[in-house]
């Protein structure tokens, strides 16, 4: 009964075994061998990595989330021609939510530099149109109507016999001031970094100098008398993102570097941002954000009606929602494309080896008849 079933088997073998007395071994067979071995080898480690290796599935999905969410936007930026005490950070929303000299999360370091420090603009007073006569606070004469400096106020009251007992009440000795702490300061810089929350909504994001300062419903900034050219808005954006990071996640501004050759330029990031969900294979949800961003530069003058010389990122959202889902490459798939390569690569081999066995033993057969020319 067995050796029945083992004949029937037999019939079965597809795999035909050749006598070992008729087997041909040839030098150029073995060198086939050892190439397609290799070719399998280093297939099968690319393979080996791809499968260790975690693919990312993207889905492209509506907006659903709330809101209210808050968003947290992550800064790290040097300033290499201006001080920290000049440096406002600002944001302010579509909502009508405003936030002014943010400094809880944010810190500033001071950067000093040599005495030739390449962009460093001297101050000057510059006044604008809109303020071409300065109050004397009471003692205008004939002769003396309009007091735009605190020396001109000093000298008003002077006239009048009159004792100036507070600078701080007169804004023009206030500028003086600001004008004063800018000239000890030339060659400083500034390095801002530190986070802070927004509202989901369109907003604004920005690091200028001045004073900041909600008029009514407008957010405005006081330079103290200073023209825009005496600040160099020079920087360099070490990191910049908004939310938690995740594996892959790029940076479009991390390492952009702009060189203002002089003052009053106000450099301005218009950024998109996309919610992102990123979903690990422990099925792990992580909220965040990916953005795009163009870049624009605006040279900013005393006349100038609108714009502020500084770093600013006004940004909105995208309606849809990026979800990246980790996923595992199933051992079963593993498997099946290691033995693609082996049979793969053996099979295109033995057809190699064949074709040019039988050529050469045609082309020695003419030569030894004498046909070959």
């Amino acid at each position: 009964m067995l050796s029945q079933i083992i004949r029937q088997m037999r019939r079965l073998d597809a795999y035909s075994k050749p006598v070992e007395d008729f087997r041909i071994r040839t030098a150029f067979g073995g060198t086939v061998t050892l190439i397609s071995s290799m070719v399998i080898g280093i297939l099968f480690f690319n393979e080996l990595m791809t499968y260790l290796s975690t693919e990312i599935v993207e889905e492209l999905l509506v907006d659903t989330t709330v809101g209210d969410a808050r968003l947290k936007i992550n800064f790290d930026i040097v300033f290499p021609a201006m001080a920290c005490s000049f440096l406002s950070v600002d944001a302010m929303d579509a909502s009508g939510q405003f936030q002014n000299d943010v400094t809880e999360n944010v810190w500033k370091e001071p950067i000093h530099w040599s005495e030739n420090n390449v962009g460093t603009t001297t101050p000057t007073i510059q006044q604008s149109k809109a303020r071409n006569c300065g109050s004397c606070y009471g003692a205008e004469t004939s002769e003396i109507q309009c007091c735009n400096s605190c020396d001109d106020v000093m000298e008003a009251y002077k006239r009048k016999g009159w004792a100036l007992n507070s600078m701080d009440s007169v804004e023009q000795c206030r500028d003086r001031e600001w004008v004063q702490k800018l000239h000890h300061s030339l060659n400083q810089g500034c390095h801002v970094y530190g986070w802070l929350e927004v509202s989901k909504v369109t907003g604004n994001f920005h690091i200028a100098p001045g004073s900041s300062v909600k008029d009514v419903h407008v957010h405005v900034h006081n330079l103290h008398q200073l023209g825009p050219s005496a600040f160099n808005t020079s920087h360099t954006i070490k990191h910049f993102s908004f939310g938690q990071s995740f594996p892959g996640k790029k940076f479009p501004l991390d390492g952009e570097t702009v060189i203002a050759n002089k003052g009053g330029v106000m450099v301005h990031y218009f950024v998109k941002i996309v919610p992102t969900v990123y979903v690990d294979l422990k099925q792990n949800r992580l909220l965040t954000h990916q953005f795009s961003v163009t870049k624009s530069k605006l040279d900013i003058d005393v006349n100038s009606p609108d714009g502020l010389p500084g770093f600013f990122v006004s940004y909105e959202f995208s309606p849809l929602m990026v979800q990246l889902n980790e996923k595992e490459k199933p051992f079963t798939h593993f498997l099946t494309d290691i033995c693609v390569i082996v049979g793969g690569v053996f099979t295109v081999a033995s057809l190699i080896d064949s074709f040019l066995y039988h050529s050469s033993r045609k082309l020695a057969e003419k030569i030894r008849q004498g046909k070959f020319n």
